[in-house]
């Protein structure tokens, strides 16, 4: 899925566009980017308009770019419009048509005026068919920037989330800590690669699928309690051309993409409950080793203080699980836990660290500040990524057991 191609074109709307080259200056090519980008994550019709409107205005040459470029993007000719896509492409439309008609500007009527009737035929037909995805947003993301290790990254990922976050599972949406935590392991492969990985309430998958990209054989394990949720995470799997399956026979086979196994985990089952499944155990013992040992993930998993007292003691006893697979040798590198977690509340921050220190042989360190300051991998135009105030809300923790805390 990389893009090899360096022109900073964004009229092709085939394949994973360019961004352009950064500049001290907001070019056209830039704004017509970050609107690409608002488009194809989905972002509030309301934001999208705005920026059009201020930064690039209604012209007839403009209108048609976003017609052509935005909206016409490829996945209409994919067939793989929901009910929720369409309802969006028709609100923002809608949208937009309000706005020139408020500043006096000629609407490109035959471009403006196709598109409706295209969504509307596309709605008939879908409400003909009974989608299954009908509450459902294809949502892409592009990310772009240079790891730690030199290489520049720039690739898409397709994520399918609910419409309404209140709707369903909260792991069926997207949270900034899980962007936050995708940015960190982008930026820092070296940490993750070559080992096995688990993500606790994998949600989307987005951490999942960016794991599942590092080189090296290691599976990565994706786990939530929610099986809607898991479901979805698996299909966002193969939409990203991940493959789901046992660990059998992995070390034999070459992959672009890591392996991926998934398991429904309830945390109040404790961690025994997971490592009982012969496979999962078969897993980890030939992918975790004294030199790369399990790495556990999880992003925004402390959003209700309530299920702090059961989250705590099941990250220690996963990382004391681990640390008896090294026979307690502390001279080796241990298997480490990475929490990103949005701050809501002072007073669930300081509940989660309080259950940490009351936890014998569990260590903490707050690696916040390190990744904000080093991440060099970016999500393109997240509106709520860029804001500085949000991001600087959003905590990275790192956990370990050491006889020695």
């Amino acid at each position: 899925m990389t893009s090899e191609n360096n022109s900073g074109s964004l009229d092709d709307s085939k394949g994973i566009p360019e961004p352009p080259k950064a500049t001290n200056d907001h070019t056209i090519d830039d704004i017509k980017w970050k609107i690409q980008c608002l488009c194809r994550s989905k972002q509030p019709t309301t934001l999208v308009v705005r920026d059009l409107v201020t930064q690039l205005g209604l012209t007839e040459d403009v209108q048609e770019w976003f017609i052509k470029t935005c909206l016409r993007d490829e996945e209409w000719s994919e067939e793989t419009l929901g009910q929720g896509d369409i309802v969006y492409w028709k609100r923002l439309l809608h949208a937009l048509m309000k706005e020139i008609e408020r500043d006096g500007s000629a609407v490109v009527a035959d471009v403006v005026g196709n598109a409706l009737v295209d969504l509307n035929m596309e709605q008939r037909r879908e409400d003909m068919g009974g989608m299954e995805w009908s509450s459902w947003l294809r949502k892409r993301y592009t990310y772009t920037g240079m790891n730690d290790c030199g290489k520049e990254c720039c690739d898409d990922i397709e994520i399918w989330s609910h419409v309404n976050m209140f709707e369903g599972s909260t792991g069926c949406f997207e949270w900034d800590a899980g962007y936050f935590m995708a940015e960190y392991v982008m930026s820092h492969p070296e940490i993750f690669q070559n080992r096995a990985c688990m993500e606790i309430g994998c949600g989307c998958g987005m951490v999942t699928i960016v794991l599942s990209r590092l080189c090296g054989n290691s599976p990565v394990l994706a786990t939530d309690g929610n099986e809607e949720t898991l479901q979805n995470c698996a299909s966002n799997m193969k939409r990203n051309g991940i493959e789901i399956g046992s660990c059998h026979g992995y070390e034999q086979q070459e992959h672009t993409c890591r392996p991926v196994m998934m398991k429904c985990f309830q945390w109040e089952h404790g961690w025994h409950s997971l490592v009982q499944d012969d496979m999962l155990q078969e897993a980890l013992n030939n992918h975790t080793n004294t030199s790369a040992p399990l790495c556990v993930l999880g992003a925004d998993v402390l959003y209700d203080p309530e299920i702090i007292p059961t989250i705590v003691p099941l990250i220690a006893e996963i990382l004391e699980y681990m640390h008896q697979l090294r026979h307690g040798d502390e001279s080796t590198n241990p298997s480490y836990v990475y929490l990103s977690t949005r701050r809501r509340s002072d007073t669930t921050l300081e509940k989660f660290l309080n259950a940490v220190k009351a936890e014998p042989h569990l260590c903490i360190e707050d690696l916040s500040e390190h990744a904000h300051a080093t991440d060099a991998i970016r999500f393109c135009h997240i509106p709520s990524l860029d804001d500085s105030r949000t991001a600087e809300s959003i905590l990275l923790h790192r956990l370990w057991y050491s006889i020695e805390c």
